[in-house]
């Protein structure tokens, strides 16, 4: 390599970096943390990262390097004492501060929460949003996995969604419940649908749980034929899924994210 290569490489690895410090700024209070929450990365993943840029419209203004740098900050930094905050203070019409922590409930055991200054009313940041409208997402921390409060295993929503005219929706429940004694269900259901199934909205929510079903076994290999293949059922059936692209988007997301972490 030339020494005029190297520069040119030097100067470009400089000014994404730049980039990425101008649309967001981390701070935490523990800089020397390595991830001690035990969360199996994926889990940590799929709820933070469409959480956190997707339910606040951040993402138009992220590329996957920029996510991919705030969730692992995220990800290493947030410890049972220790806070992380982003911060994106060109974002309008007020800055975006969001805030990770764990906290310790009496009723509900340890709890991961996201805390935000997004006004779901209005759908932008707020200064001062009316906490009624103020977006917080919280998380059971149970064994290595984010659970979800809708997703805490239960036999009535079992059988509400085994009974579902929607006949993906139990994939999506065994995919991020607490309950480890159905996960051996999930891929036999997969295929039954895949292989079954003519319902065009059926088969992308099941395309999108099996490449999610690859990276919660952080099975990378599998997981990139699979989105792949997503992504060619997607654009051939753009029209028909329009109302649901978001969920494609969010996906694909995760797995850059994964990709890079």
């Amino acid at each position: 390599m030339t020494k005029d290569k190297l520069i040119v490489i030097i100067i470009v690895l400089l000014s994404i970096s730049l980039n990425a410090q101008e649309k967001f700024k981390i701070i935490k209070e523990n800089y020397d943390a390595e991830h001690e929450l035990g969360i199996n990365k994926y889990s940590f993943v799929h709820h933070v990262c469409p959480d956190s840029f997707f339910m606040t419209e951040l993402y138009h203004d992220l590329d996957y390097d920029n996510m991919a740098v705030i969730i692992k900050d995220i990800y290493n930094g947030v410890t049972d004492k220790d806070k992380v905050q982003v911060l994106y203070e060109q974002v309008e019409p007020a800055a975006a501060k969001i805030t990770y922590s764990v906290m310790d409930s009496p009723k509900l055991g340890n709890i991961f929460v996201m805390f935000t200054n997004f006004n779901n009313a209005t759908r932008a940041f707020d200064e001062n949003p009316d906490p009624k409208d103020q977006l917080a997402r919280w998380y059971f921390i149970i064994d290595d996995k984010f659970i979800y409060r809708n997703d805490v295993y239960s036999t009535e929503i079992e059988n509400v969604k085994l009974n579902s005219e929607k006949e993906y929706e139990i994939i999506k429940y065994y995919l991020f419940d607490d309950n480890s004694d159905n996960d051996k269900l999930i891929k036999p259901l997969i295929d039954k649908i895949l292989t079954n199934s003519e319902d065009i909205t059926s088969q992308y929510f099941t395309k999108i749980y099996l490449v999610q079903y690859h990276l919660m076994r952080n099975e990378m290999d599998k997981a990139e034929t699979e989105i792949k293949n997503l992504d060619a059922f997607y654009n051939l059936n753009v029209f028909a899924l329009s109302k649901n692209g978001i969920f494609y988007k969010m996906v694909t997301a995760e797995y850059e994210v994964m990709k890079r972490l």
